[in-house]
């Protein structure tokens, strides 16, 4: 019964991911590529197109309960989406396997920074706030500098990275992390879905298991965006960082695999 396959595949993953605002498509891939039939370009293609629709689900319930920052969108999620383009034009120029690597020390670090920093007590009630940037243009630069460099370290390996972009946005940003869950899934959205156009142009993507799986992952991710909001931040941070240690694991096997070719 492979439709059952199917829907776990786009299910499973997609209640995590719309929780902590991540497609994670690295978790659907060894299933995708069992039900295109084992064709690699089928199954990237696909997969793309199934984190799009997934992330379709969960921003749209992440905005609907205001979780979504706008300016953050246009300037980090803009210059993401221009550094990937960028990116990849470099895909064959540095060397696979030392970028999976330094994608994997970067993921253990956020997601070792970001338990440590859940376990840090709430400032007292009442006390005032300090504002992490002052000046706006040097933040909206700092976004930009950010988006840019993610995106094009996305477009070298293939993957849309937002393990990364979601860390930086809570400690880099200082943004609110439930904002910072919603706008970084509206972010892989948008990278997302100009990836696809490009599979589907292409004839990349397998319709059928796109169809299940996407409708399952859509369901998954909205109902995974529900208690984004109502669950307490500081176990919403351990959420996240449980998640970034576990694909950094995945990525450092993958590192591993790339190294030994």
């Amino acid at each position: 019964m492979w439709w059952v396959e199917a829907v776990l595949t786009g299910l499973v993953p997609a209640l995590l991911g719309g929780f902590v605002g991540l497609v994670l498509g690295i978790l659907r891939w060894p299933m995708l590529l069992a039900l295109v039939g084992g064709s690699t370009t089928v199954a990237a293609g696909t997969n793309v197109a199934v984190s799009t629709v997934s992330a379709m689900g969960g921003t749209y319930k992440h905005a609907r309960e205001g979780r979504f920052d706008s300016s953050l969108f246009v300037w980090l999620g803009g210059s993401a989406v221009a550094g990937g383009f960028a990116g990849s034009f470099l895909t064959r120029v540095l060397p696979a396997a030392g970028l999976l690597w330094l994608i994997t020390a970067l993921l253990l670090y956020e997601g070792a920074q970001m338990l440590r920093a859940a376990g840090t007590p709430p400032p007292p009630a009442g006390s005032p706030a300090e504002p992490r940037w002052r000046d706006s243009r040097r933040r909206v630069l700092v976004e930009v500098i950010i988006g840019f460099v993610i995106g094009a370290l996305s477009g070298m390996v293939g993957m849309l990275l937002g393990s990364l972009r979601l860390p930086a946005m809570i400690r880099w940003l200082g943004v609110d992390a439930r904002k910072a869950v919603g706008t970084n899934m509206a972010i892989g959205l948008a990278q997302g879905a100009a990836a696809t156009v490009g599979h589907l142009w292409q004839g990349q993507v397998a319709v059928l298991p796109l169809v299940v799986v996407g409708a399952a992952a859509m369901l998954g991710a909205y109902i995974g965006a529900h208690f984004t909001g109502r669950l307490p931040v500081p176990t919403l941070k351990r959420a996240i960082a449980a998640v970034l240690l576990v694909l950094g694991l995945v990525m450092g096997a993958l590192a591993w695999q790339a190294s030994a070719a």
